[in-house]
């Protein structure tokens, strides 16, 4: 079972998507708001994936999430209402392995999380041949 930790900044979506996580069969290790300094929360808690759910990705969240896939490398899924193809290309290239604009779905979530996982896998691999 895939251990997530959940990052948010809207707190009545959240509870879809964490019934969405739960009903899927994930565990969902520990929820924080986007204010988190992530790099500490990822060490605490040291979840499989990192989901966001944010409305349109800051500099702030994208900055933090350089910083985990720097220092504490994992897959990380981003659900956002932003449709911005340049807001997309940003995030990809701060460490999401996953953008996903509309829609949690619960039956949608394991080949997303799949998707990530392998994505993930391949960067790092690429990585550690450089």
């Amino acid at each position: 079972m895939l251990r997530i930790l959940l990052i948010n900044d809207t707190a009545k979506k959240v509870g879809r998507l964490k019934a969405a996580l739960t009903e899927a069969g994930f565990e969902v290790i520990d929820e924080s708001g986007l204010t988190i300094d992530l790099p500490a929360r990822v060490e605490t808690v040291r979840p499989d994936v990192i989901l966001i759910d944010t409305e349109s990705p800051s500099r702030d969240v994208m900055e933090q999430v350089v910083l985990v896939s720097r220092d504490q490398p994992r897959p990380i899924v981003m659900f956002t209402d932003e449709h911005d193809p340049d807001v997309m290309r940003r995030a990809i290239k701060s460490g999401v392995s996953a953008y996903i604009v509309e829609g949690i779905h619960a039956q949608r979530l394991q080949p997303i999380l799949d998707v990530a996982m392998a994505r993930f896998e391949s960067d790092q691999a690429l990585r550690a041949q450089l």
